[in-house]
């Protein structure tokens, strides 16, 4: 008999609809189990868990969708090994609930019914989770690129052209399906292939032109610059994803949290990780990191 894993990682969404401060949530009655849960499923073998919750929450509801703030964690034991359910906030303005194997009825319910119908306590967290801040919100997502061919010390080229690894496209893919859930629509990438080819492989499917931006790499980085570049890509009203070296995607995410008071500490980042900042005209709401 196989091992189980020591964490069991699943992943879903709370879709909402509506008003903003009255919304509408879906809940679904499962087939199998006859129960009133939240969208949600397993990871499949290195899916990023955001792609997993987006892509669950679409096989059991056939509902389009596009990802908003992270809200909570939901921990608890499943035949004897651990399981941790991360949930997003998932906005669907239209369309029909498709009848599936899996799921069998959607309803739509306030936050008060939501919480009382779910069959789980568990759930009710989630619930309380979209109420405790911002429902709508903007988003900015600053990645790092991906990992590169060869060692540092042994590129003979130009470092601008050096192209990601073997890794680093797994990594552009891995994004790709990440992106997906938010649905960008700006994209801003450094001056280098490197660059480019992170942002690359959602670019080429949503047929989307990439702006390069020579501030997002090393050598031109430049603080006050950086700051107005990134002032004005929050402002262009579109979700956007910028993509440039560690360093500057660093420096220019810790000046942007400066300049809108958000206490935060350092953030590090490493090759193929990203930050999503959810914000609004007026504040910044949240500030997600993904490591991997």
């Amino acid at each position: 008999m196989a091992k189980q894993p020591d964490l069991l990682r699943t992943a879903g969404a709370l879709i909402w609809r509506g008003d903003p401060k009255n919304p509408q949530v879906a809940v679904i009655n499962r087939t199998k189990k006859n129960d009133w849960c939240l969208p949600k499923g397993k990871l499949d073998p290195g899916e990023h868990v955001i792609a997993a919750g987006f892509r669950e929450a679409f096989e059991e509801t056939g509902l389009k969708m596009t990802f908003g703030r992270w809200l909570t964690s939901v921990k608890n034991d499943k035949k004897g090994w651990k399981r941790r359910t991360d949930y997003w906030a998932a906005h669907s303005p239209e369309g029909d609930f498709v009848p599936n194997s899996e799921v069998r009825h959607l309803h739509w319910k306030s936050l008060d019914e939501a919480e009382h119908v779910l069959t789980s306590t568990s759930d009710a967290p989630v619930v309380s989770a979209l109420e405790a801040k911002t429902i709508q919100t903007r988003v900015l997502i600053a990645a790092v690129h991906g990992t590169l061919e060869g060692a540092d010390g042994d590129w003979e080229g130009k470092g601008r052209i050096r192209p990601l690894d073997a890794g680093g496209l797994w990594q552009a893919d891995r994004l790709h399906r990440v992106l997906n859930a938010y649905r960008p629509s700006y994209l801003v990438a450094g001056q280098s292939e490197r660059c480019r080819q992170t942002l690359g492989p959602y670019a080429a499917e949503q047929a989307l032109g990439i702006r390069n931006e020579k501030l997002l790499t090393k050598k031109d980085f430049e603080a006050n610059s950086a700051l107005r570049m990134i002032h004005a890509t929050m402002e262009v009203g579109e979700c956007a994803v910028v993509c440039g070296y560690r360093q500057p995607v660093e420096e220019t995410l810790k000046l942007l949290l400066a300049a809108r008071n958000v206490d935060k500490e350092k953030i590090e980042l490493f090759p193929g990780s990203f930050v999503v900042v959810h914000y609004t005209d007026r504040k910044i709401i949240s500030v997600e990191r993904y490591l991997n």
